[in-house]
C-alpha cells in the first residue's frame, strides 16, 4: 500500500484495527479523525499517532478532495530501533487510549517531514547497494522527529481539542466498552438510553462516520487482542468480548487482523 493517497469525492469504509503503530500525516479535506471516544479536528501538518489497540477513522464531512501520507511501524521494528535510556515507541503508548493522538507541527517540523519523506520514497526505487540500510536511518529519523514534536512541543499537547460529541452518544459509547460480553442491539440501546434507533444510528454517522454494529465489532476485537495479549486462551476470550459463536470470532477476528487469534496469541 503506498503511504501517500489522494482521493476526490472521499466516501467512510470500515474502521482500522492494526497490529501495527500508524503514523498519518493530514494534508487536505474536511475531515475529523475518530479514535475510541475522541474526534479530532484536523488542519494541515497535523500528525495524527495511533497504537495496535486504538480503533480509528477518519470521518468525511464533505467530498472535499482528501490527501494524506501514512506510514506503520511494527512494535518490533521500534524496539530495535531504540535504546534503554530511549524509547521511540513511547508515543504510542505511554498515554490513555484515545487521548493526545494529535501533534500540530510547526512549519521547520513540516518541511522536516516531507524532506525524509521524499528521501523514502526514492530510497524505495531501489533497495540494493545498501540503500535499504539508509532506509532504516530515514525511518529511524522520522520516528524521532515525531517523538520530539510529542513531547517537546508542549502547547500541542496542552491545546489538543476534540471536535463537539455530544454527552448522550460519550454515554452510550461508555455503555457499550463496559458491556462488551452482554447482548447490544439498537433495540437494547433505543430502552436503556430513551432514544430513537434512527437518531442513534444518525448520531453515529454524523459523528463517528460508523454504524453502531460497525462499533461494537472492532471493539470487541480490540478487547480481543488485549486479552490474548494478557494471557486469556482463545475460548475465555471469545466468551469474555461477547460471541457467542466461537466459529464466527474466529472469521471476523481474522477478517479485522489479518490473522487467527490462536496465530495471534502465539506472538506474545
Amino acid at each position: 500500500m503506498s503511504p501517500h493517497a489522494k482521493i476526490s469525492n472521499p466516501e467512510g469504509g470500515a474502521f482500522h484495527l492494526h497490529d501495527t503503530y500508524e503514523v498519518y500525516f493530514f494534508i487536505s479535506g474536511d475531515v475529523t479523525y475518530f479514535i475510541e471516544k475522541s474526534n479530532y479536528p484536523l488542519k494541515y501538518g497535523d500528525l495524527i499517532i495511533t497504537n495496535t489497540t486504538e480503533i480509528h477513522t477518519p470521518v468525511f464531512h464533505s467530498d472535499t478532495t482528501y490527501e494524506r501520507i501514512i506510514f506503520h511501524f511494527s512494535p518490533e521494528m521500534i524496539n530495535c530501533l531504540s535504546f534503554s535510556e530511549y524509547s521511540l515507541e513511547r508515543c504510542f503508548i505511554d498515554r490513555p487510549n484515545g487521548k493526545l493522538n494529535k501533534v500540530s507541527l510547526n512549519e521547520q517540523q513540516i518541511a522536516e517531514y516531507f524532506d525524509i519523506y521524499r528521501k523514502i520514497i526514492f530510497l524505495n526505487t531501489d533497495l540494493n547497494n545498501g540503500n535499504i540500510i539508509l532506509k532504516l536511518s530515514k525511518l529511524m529519523e522520522l520516528l524521532v522527529l515525531i517523538d520530539k514534536a510529542f513531547f517537546n512541543n508542549e502547547p500541542n499537547l496542552a491545546g489538543q481539542s476534540s471536535a463537539n460529541i455530544p454527552d448522550q452518544l460519550i454515554n452510550i459509547i461508555n455503555y457499550i466498552d463496559c458491556n462488551l460480553m452482554n447482548n447490544i442491539s439498537l433495540d437494547s440501546l433505543g430502552k436503556i438510553f430513551y432514544i430513537n434507533k434512527t437518531y442513534l444510528c444518525t448520531l453515529f454517522k454524523k459523528h463517528i462516520g460508523k454504524t453502531v454494529h460497525q462499533y461494537i465489532i472492532y471493539r470487541r476485537i480490540s478487547y480481543a487482542k488485549q486479552l490474548l495479549a494478557s494471557g486469556y486462551n482463545v475460548t475465555e476470550t471469545c466468551l469474555l468480548c461477547g460471541f457467542n459463536d466461537y466459529s464466527n470470532f474466529i472469521k471476523t477476528f481474522k477478517n479485522i487482523t489479518g490473522k487467527p487469534p490462536g496465530i495471534y496469541k502465539k506472538g506474545f
